[in-house]
């Protein structure tokens, strides 16, 4: 978290490498977030994920690659999942979804999944129905999986988006 507000890191942030090393700490929280989420948690207080809600809308198309697994990563504790809905994560990780990467989009709905076990984030992520079943027909079998989750975990035990669903034609 600290690499890029380092003093050491003033230098290259002031060359054109800046998109560079935001994209490789952004991986690196991925994958150290990964690991272990009892150890790391702790370091993404609530500006944190300020930021990291905020970086889902970055043009840097690198980061936007690894903001969502570190979301996704984090968002397997409650009180992160319950934080990042609050703090706007839910429609943030939707607009990622905007982007025609694949991979992008299968990080993202495999982060989304993460976040659905926290309840007010399935109706958060309801009001995005059409688009989940949208993508659950996308050629490439990872984003495909990751919607049929998603979408698995946005109905559980939540009737509104039950009727959401049975609402759109041709959902069934």
């Amino acid at each position: 978290v600290n690499v890029v507000t380092s003093s050491y890191s003033e230098n290259l942030l002031d060359l054109d490498q800046n998109d560079e090393v935001q994209a490789n700490a952004a991986e690196l929280l991925a994958n150290v977030s990964r690991f272990s989420v009892d150890a790391t948690v702790p370091y993404f207080s609530g500006k944190v994920i300020d930021a990291l809600v905020v970086m889902c809308a970055s043009q840097n198309k690198q980061l936007r690659r690894h903001i969502p697994l570190v979301l996704g990563n984090i968002g397997q504790l409650e009180r992160c999942r319950q934080e990042i809905g609050v703090k706007g994560g839910i429609e943030a990780l939707f607009l990622v979804l905007e982007d025609s990467d694949t991979t992008m989009q299968a990080n993202t709905l495999w982060s989304l999944c993460n976040l659905m076990w926290h309840p007010p984030n399935q109706e958060r992520a309801g009001r995005f129905m059409t688009e989940i079943l949208e993508f659950m027909e996308s050629p490439w079998a990872p984003v495909r999986i990751q919607a049929i989750t998603l979408l698995a975990n946005t109905l559980y035990y939540n009737g509104s988006n039950r009727v959401r669903f049975l609402e759109i034609d041709g959902a069934m």
